[in-house]
């Protein structure tokens, strides 16, 4: 996930754990370099086919690329996807 607001960028590879189709909940591994920095849950929005905090509604993640350039992956030095499950339409 990379996100930014136009003077600064911020990257952080979050992996998702469990997803409930139901209540479309996520539940998430924030790491770094491998290691689970921290544990959370976002919120799957269907209808604006965007990821949303459960605690700040007003936190939505919308998805803007499929994928990044190699050039950017290298310069934002994420690590390595590991293989898991790919949510429709949702950010990955």
């Amino acid at each position: 996930m990379v996100g930014g607001d136009g003077s600064d960028v911020l990257g952080a590879r979050i992996v998702v754990t469990a997803y409930n189709e139901s209540t479309n909940i996520l539940n998430i591994d924030i790491t770094e370099n491998g290691k689970v920095l921290f544990r959370s849950s976002l919120v799957y929005d269907p209808v604006q086919k965007a990821i949303v905090s459960p605690k700040d509604q007003n936190r939505i993640y919308h998805k803007r690329l499929n994928s990044l350039s190699p050039d950017i992956r290298k310069s934002l030095g994420p690590e390595p996807r590991t293989n898991g499950f790919t949510l429709p339409d949702a950010t990955t």
